[in-house]
């Protein structure tokens, strides 16, 4: 299957570059001992490429980067220090590209999102700061001989000889800049290289790298706590619909005085009970296990989000951005949630950072309206059920607040208004922003007229 071949690509990608960085890396003795300067440092940048490219492909993969990429990469980084006086440009290129791609948190991004840092980080890539010394503007380091990733994180004890500590320079503020340019110019002149993106995709990453790589890091916005529990989710939209559907249904049901819950709106609304209800009511039933449910752990949470342990038959469809459904460990409640991290280790298990979209949402029947159905609307009078849209809300809004809806991908074509369906009223939703737009879904606000 596709999955198959991806992985067969994959690894042939990375063979291909292991390869071409053991033969320049084996070259590269030589050169140094005949003091051939020039030559030396572009065997260096080509092992030192080879090895960025291999990284590059694990974090597309949301694989960890092998301690041997990171054991060479200081290695010969090392090597092209004490070759001459000072890094040769060459290779200070190819190093800062490497380093300012991981400052961007390449583990919270698509694989689309990570071609395209790339692209950034090699623009930007010769006004890196690298300095010996620790100091407020170099907010990064990368220990030489440790085999660890660069981190913000500043080391603990003593401060060896072989810490670098680096920065974006100005670089930080230069994307944000650029962000401006692009939103005024409306397109991407002066951006040959990043042509193959959209403006919307290439401002959203200008202005997520400058934030990533300002001296000061961004702020957690919520601490998080070391817990123990599971969580079980379902991963496809309609699934997690579904799910949300069955519990607004069994909470009417089960409602106090509403004995006979749907039924009582449609009556009033009708005089009788629409199909709809019917099959809502089929679906008042206990919450089983099925085969596309799946149980987490987690392991630590914040008042956003959640950090989970994640078994192995997930791989196939985790990344960064998937919309998820999930339920709590003894809870009735299924909320939905987005996967904002993900992390393979080396024993093929994955750990995945999920912010939390809402906790208590509700399934909703809209039907977007064009200009001259909005001239016609009737609040009493139902559409045909065919031009009706499934959507969740997560958020409704409380007086002038906004409220967040969900909607399967593509449902939104620019039409400002749409009509709500719930119970046995009928609500006008105008829509003011399009927060979020995957391949799965879309993301809106908006605002009851």
């Amino acid at each position: 299957g596709q999955a198959t071949q991806e992985a067969r690509l994959w690894h042939a990608l990375t063979d291909y570059w292991r390869s071409a960085e053991q033969v320049y890396a084996s070259l590269v003795p030589d050169a140094h001992a005949s003091e051939t300067s020039k030559e030396c440092a572009a065997l260096i940048a080509l092992a030192l490429a080879a090895l960025s490219e291999q990284a590059r492909l694990a974090r597309m993969r949301y694989c960890a980067v092998e301690t041997r990429i990171w054991h060479e990469l200081g290695r010969l980084f090392s090597l092209a220090e004490t070759a001459q006086a000072g890094v040769p440009d060459l290779v200070m290129q190819v190093w800062a590209r490497l380093c300012m791609r991981e400052m961007a948190s390449p583990q919270n991004l698509l694989p689309r999102e990570i071609e395209l840092v790339d692209r950034l980080a090699m623009r930007y890539a010769m006004l890196c700061v690298c300095q010996c010394n620790a100091s407020a503007e170099a907010g990064y380091y990368f220990d030489l001989t440790a085999g660890q990733a660069p981190s913000r994180r500043m080391p603990s004890g003593h401060l060896t000889e072989h810490i670098r500590f680096f920065s974006a320079g100005e670089r930080y503020r230069q994307a944000e800049l650029d962000a401006q340019t692009i939103e005024q110019q409306g397109g991407l002149d002066g951006f040959p290289t990043l042509a193959e993106f959209s403006p919307n995709e290439v401002v959203r990453m200008l202005r997520h790298v400058a934030r990533l790589w300002s001296p000061t890091p961004p702020a957690r916005g919520q601490d998080r706590s070391e817990v123990l529990s599971r969580v079980r989710i379902v991963f496809d939209l309609n699934e997690i619909r579904r799910k949300i559907a069955k519990g607004d249904s069994n909470a009417i049901a089960k409602a106090p005085g509403n004995q006979e819950g749907l039924e009582q709106a449609d009556l009033k609304r009708y005089g009788f009970v629409t199909e709809h209800t019917w099959q809502c009511l089929a679906e008042v039933m206990p919450d089983e296990e099925d085969l596309l449910t799946e149980s987490w752990v987690v392991r630590d949470e914040s008042g956003v989000g959640f950090g989970a342990d994640v078994p192995s038959p997930a791989s196939d469809w985790l990344c960064a951005g998937k919309l998820i459904g999930f339920k709590r460990e003894g809870g009735e409640q299924w909320g939905v949630g987005v996967i904002r991290r993900v992390e393979h280790d080396t024993r093929k298990l994955s750990r995945v950072g999920i912010q939390i979209l809402s906790e208590q949402p509700r399934t909703a029947r809209l039907r977007p309206l064009s200009a001259a159905q909005l001239a016609q609307w009737d609040r009493s009078r139902e559409a045909p059920s065919y031009e009706y849209r499934n959507g969740i809300l997560l958020a409704l809004p409380q007086g002038r607040e906004i409220g967040v809806l969900l909607l399967p991908y593509g449902t939104y074509q620019q039409e400002p208004y749409f009509e709500w369906i719930h119970g046995a009223s009928c609500e006008l939703l105008a829509i003011t922003d399009l927060a979020m737009q995957t391949e799965e879904f879309d993301l809106l606000m908006f605002r009851l007229v």
